[in-house]
């Protein structure tokens, strides 16, 4: 897959595409990791950004895709994982304005 982005539209922009076609499964796997790196990076991220990060991290490992073995979380780990605090980059309480713009209102 070649990706030739030019993000001055005012200069001619050509993108060369190709349908992978995969099961409802492994899609909701991809976008769900699109919506992670999207969350983690503060910008949306294309499928076919994700596509070319995936492609460099699979290149550059030492380890062949066929020697690494995956398998699901257990509900423990899973536990561990949700309970690490996560920083956001604001302080105690202002979450909601960062989101929204605005302070919560208290519940009545």
């Amino acid at each position: 897959m070649s990706l030739k982005y030019n993000k001055y539209p005012k200069y001619p922009l050509s993108v060369d595409t190709t349908t992978i076609k995969v099961g409802r499964k492994h899609k909701r796997r991809f976008d769900r990791l699109q919506a992670s790196f999207t969350l983690l990076s503060g910008k949306k991220i294309t499928q076919a950004e994700l596509m070319e990060m995936l492609l460099a991290a699979a290149e550059a490992s030492t380890k062949p895709l066929s020697e690494v073995k995956w398998r699901p979380a257990t509900g423990r780990e899973l536990e561990r994982i949700m309970a690490l605090p996560m920083d956001f980059g604001t302080g105690e309480g202002d979450v909601d304005e960062v989101l929204y713009g605005k302070k919560r209102r208290p519940r009545r």
